[in-house]
């Protein structure tokens, strides 16, 4: 196993993983990486704003970059227009 640090980037600046979690790969970590940016993301739809511009930098235990994962890219988006029904 081996231990990844999800760090957290967003309009207030970077939030450092120091404990990290101990994954069988970088697979689980991409996974839980999404699991992340999806919670952050419904959090703050639920208090009424969607903010896209954070992203995930998942580092390995000697500290190097495996991934960035912008917050745009861990959902789908549905371009908005109105849905009327009579």
């Amino acid at each position: 196993m081996a231990r990844y640090h999800f760090h957290l980037h967003d309009r207030s600046g970077m939030l450092s993983d120091e404990e990290g979690v101990a994954l069988d790969s970088p697979a689980e970590a991409l996974r839980l990486a999404l699991t992340n940016a999806r919670g952050l993301i419904s959090d703050d739809v639920a208090s009424g704003v969607l903010d896209l511009s954070g992203a995930i930098q998942v580092t390995d235990e000697q500290g190097r970059t495996l991934l960035i994962l912008p917050f745009e890219e861990a959902v789908t988006q549905i371009k908005a227009k109105p849905v009327l029904r009579e």
